[in-house]
């Protein structure tokens, strides 16, 4: 958060580094979400998530790999990324 604005976050999962502990979706449940088939996080299918200062919007499904952070949601994805036991997501801003 700076000055009440909602920077551009975004956040990127390696499912190659994953070990599928499972903390992120645990963490952030709305957000990530283990592969029912090989146990790896992908995000949540959770339709467009936009960007609030620059507009940008992203299609979210269970494919993608990079994707802007839903507001409300930044606090919740950074602790995944930091807590993450094999630094398999990544923050960028």
């Amino acid at each position: 958060m700076f000055g009440g604005i909602v920077i551009c976050m975004k956040v990127s999962i390696d499912r190659e580094r994953c070990t599928n502990v499972g903390l992120c979706a645990e963490l952030d449940p709305t957000v990530f979400i283990l592969d029912r088939e090989d146990g790896l996080v992908r995000f949540r299918a959770i339709g467009a998530s936009a960007c609030v200062t620059c507009g940008h919007v992203d299609e979210i499904d269970a494919e993608s790999l990079t994707i802007d952070v839903p507001v409300g949601h930044e606090d919740t994805v950074t602790e995944a990324a930091r807590e993450c036991p094999s630094d398999a997501i990544l923050i960028h801003e």
